[in-house]
């Protein structure tokens, strides 16, 4: 492969690349705070452009050239989504504006890909009906993971939040008697969402049956804690958030973010405005938000189809 060094310095060293790519994730994950998951993603990115490279890629091998040439490789090996695609833009974007800002480079070759055209999706959400209360099912007191499953369910449909941010909240950072949590959201934002009374009911029948069970807990305990009283893991969430929608009746596709999705939808269904429903989320911007206006519209139209006598 043809080596493009204009925009690297001659100091190179051979397998440095690696090394500076270790450097800027440690640096997201401690000092930006950026999800698990957004580092795990960006890891995965990098290490698929260095497999590419081959060897030991040098800052050298971070050209136009080479960028370029990786992402051709990919759309034929595997024609990957448009999201796939902008994903891949957007970390390979990342690491080469943290290479010219520590000096590592003279300019931000990254800079020059373009984005590739997004499909709008409409997003995946359950109905109000398939979350309605009366599909709650009874647990008993010392039913830890059902309780827990429970109030997963009811705080990530109730609120509105990410997976990482119901993971990563403590018992401190919930006012009850406000009936408001404060959460830590992308790029290290606080955000304050509002919490229902189903939510916090099922938040203290959870932890009155950790306390009866005399499970471990720190001084100031997160929401939700494994068998050790340890922060449970975002896996355990997603298994527990399936499971939970299993006991109402769904036999679709499950995850947490289904339940954002849907949050989002049902306060649009019942006449909440836009701008309110972006900061509920925690959008950046209101565009992001709009994905959601499409669903409604559409279901809107259905149901204009279905009723209507001139349909």
């Amino acid at each position: 492969m043809a080596k493009d060094t204009q925009s690297a310095p001659a100091s190179a060293t051979p397998g440095e690349l690696r090394t500076l790519a270790d450097r800027w994730l440690r640096r997201m994950a401690s000092i930006r705070r950026a999800s698990p998951l957004t580092v795990k993603a960006y890891d995965r990115t990098l290490s698929a452009f260095f497999a590419y490279l081959g060897g030991s890629p040098e800052l050298a091998d971070f050209s136009l050239v080479q960028l370029r040439g990786y992402l051709y490789a990919m759309h034929a090996s595997s024609s990957p989504s448009p999201a796939t695609l902008a994903q891949t833009v957007a970390a390979l974007r990342s690491f080469g504006k943290f290479l010219r800002s520590e000096g590592f480079l003279e300019s931000n070759p990254a800079a020059e890909l373009r984005n590739p055209k997004r499909e709008k999706k409409l997003v995946p959400f359950l109905s109000q009906n398939d979350l309605s209360a009366d599909k709650t099912p009874e647990f008993a007191p010392d039913d830890e993971q059902g309780l827990r499953r429970n109030a997963e369910l009811e705080l990530l449909y109730g609120s509105g939040i990410r997976l990482a941010e119901l993971a990563g909240a403590r018992r401190s950072d919930l006012d009850e008697g406000r009936r408001r949590l404060t959460v830590l959201g992308k790029g290290s934002k606080e955000r304050v969402v509002p919490v229902t009374g189903s939510a916090l009911e099922a938040l203290r029948a959870y932890w009155d049956c950790l306390a009866a069970k005399g499970v471990p807990l720190p001084a100031n305990p997160p929401l939700f804690v494994n068998a050790n009283g340890a922060p449970i893991a975002m896996r355990t969430v997603q298994r527990d958030v399936k499971a939970a929608l299993r006991e109402r009746g769904w036999d679709g596709k499950a995850s947490p973010h289904m339940l954002r999705h849907s949050f989002a939808t049902h306060l649009l269904e019942n006449g909440a405005d836009l701008m309110s429903v972006k900061e509920l989320l925690g959008h950046a911007s209101v565009g992001t938000t709009q994905i959601y206006t499409h669903v409604t519209a559409k279901q809107m139209k259905e149901a204009y189809e279905k009723a209507h006598p001139r349909g």
